[in-house]
């Protein structure tokens, strides 16, 4: 028997486009505290409850709430994606794939295989079958995790469901990030505990999936992207927490996975680097560069490289030299040391298409002074935004030149600006 209550014939005689207005101005209520999660109740009650609301209610849940998906390495997890996209409503909704790019801490096998000998040596017949199950599900967890770095099993899911948004005539964006705020988001999160953590209560992924498996996950979701022939629109890593296990023998340290997949940037439009050091030591301006390098018709590009000085001038310097994209028209560049002249080259090259740009928590070996007054005199903005800009002293040392709300957005009031910096250097030396 159906649970989907009968429409009055009042709301039969509604029309669908009056409906699926009503679906918009969805709300759980007024308390601000609970705005993220504005019309979610209201809306997944109405799905399941009236009939002639359904299909509005749907498209609207799917568009707050399903653009954006977050996915484990697991069967249960991509099991669960691939039914979303597959969703004739849902599925045409979804923009981007997020990939958690950690893997199993394969020493709590160690853990499991003393649970079973502990239980055998008691012969307690439950204790033998329960730790028998957890050992089970961890090996079973192991090897979908091969699977995926394979190229077989539960990675067909993934082709299925990006092969089902290319049938919508969709394209989409595509990630791997490696920290722990999305936990409730993700698909499969409460299988993956209770599949692999003794007490799943009280952990989190953070504490069983910990070994590094970022470049893995790229490779993982190109071949994927190529097998399926969806169109990629965006790449991002956000790799912002450096908790996980950076062991040598258990992390891949090339990226030459880049070199096989080009045919799945011709299409990126947007390419994000969200990035801490200790993952990538000694090769992070390698890895922007293999990305930069295939990405043609970009026109985003988003770099905060959150490292130690001498890497971030390794990043941005070698990253940015000889990259060139005729579309780019936003740039967002943080955390990272550049030279003047490696600054101004990349803003010449991009000078006739840029028209939005971000400087947060950056630092230029050279006079931000003479880099503004290019980019005014030189570039054709819409926007502009700066926070905390740094560069060095007489001494070397590293000062702030700008704070974020010193700096003008409009650059006609750069001159004003300048001149009233120059009295507070004037001042402040005088002082010393």
């Amino acid at each position: 028997m159906s649970t989907t209550a009968r429409p009055s014939s009042d709301l039969l005689s509604i029309p669908n486009e009056v409906l699926a207005n009503i679906c918009t101005y969805a709300t759980d209520g007024d308390d601000p505290k609970s705005r993220w999660r504005e019309g979610k109740s209201w809306l997944k009650t109405v799905r399941l409850t009236c009939r002639q609301l359904y299909n509005s209610a749907t498209t609207e849940f799917a568009d707050r709430f399903l653009t954006t998906l977050y996915v484990i390495g697991a069967r249960a997890s991509l099991e669960t994606l691939l039914k979303i996209c597959k969703h004739p409503l849902i599925g045409p909704r979804i923009r981007n794939i997020s990939f958690y790019g950690c893997r199993l801490n394969r020493d709590l096998l160690s853990s499991l295989r003393r649970g079973v000998d502990s239980s055998f040596r008691g012969g307690d017949l439950r204790d033998i079958r329960e730790a028998r199950a957890r050992l089970q599900a961890f090996l079973d967890f192991l090897e979908e995790e091969v699977e995926l770095e394979q190229r077989a099993g539960i990675w067909f899911l993934l082709v299925e469901a990006l092969r089902a948004i290319r049938g919508y005539g969709n394209s989409v964006s595509l990630a791997v990030f490696n920290y722990p705020y999305t936990d409730p988001q993700m698909l499969g999160y409460q299988e993956v505990l209770e599949r692999v953590s003794e007490d799943h209560r009280g952990s989190g992924i953070e504490d069983v999936l910990t070994r590094d498996g970022i470049r893995s996950s790229f490779d993982t979701l190109f071949f994927a992207a190529l097998r399926s022939q969806c169109c990629v629109e965006g790449l991002s890593l956000d790799a912002r927490h450096s908790w996980c296990e950076t062991d040598f023998p258990q992390r891949r340290t090339d990226n030459s996975f880049c070199s096989h997949t080009s045919e799945v940037f011709l299409n990126v439009k947007a390419l994000g680097f969200t990035l801490t050091p200790d993952l990538f030591k000694n090769d992070l301006d390698g890895l922007l560069r293999s990305f930069l390098s295939f990405t043609k018709n970009l026109e985003s590009l988003y770099l905060d490289c959150d490292c130690d000085l001498e890497d971030r001038g390794r990043s941005f310097g070698r990253a940015i030299e000889s990259f060139q994209s005729d579309c780019l028209r936003h740039a967002n560049l943080g955390g990272g040391v550049c030279s003047q002249a490696d600054l101004v080259s990349f803003l010449n090259r991009h000078k006739g298409t840029l028209s939005e740009l971000d400087f947060s928590y950056f630092t230029l070996e050279g006079s931000w002074e003479e880099v503004m007054l290019w980019i005014r005199d030189n570039c054709s903005l819409t926007y502009v935004s700066m926070e905390k800009l740094y560069e060095h002293d007489k001494n070397g040392n590293e000062v702030c030149w700008a704070e974020w709300d010193d700096f003008p957005n409009d650059l006609s009031q750069l001159e004003e600006f300048l001149e009233q910096r120059r009295k507070k250097q004037a001042a402040a030396e005088e002082e010393h």
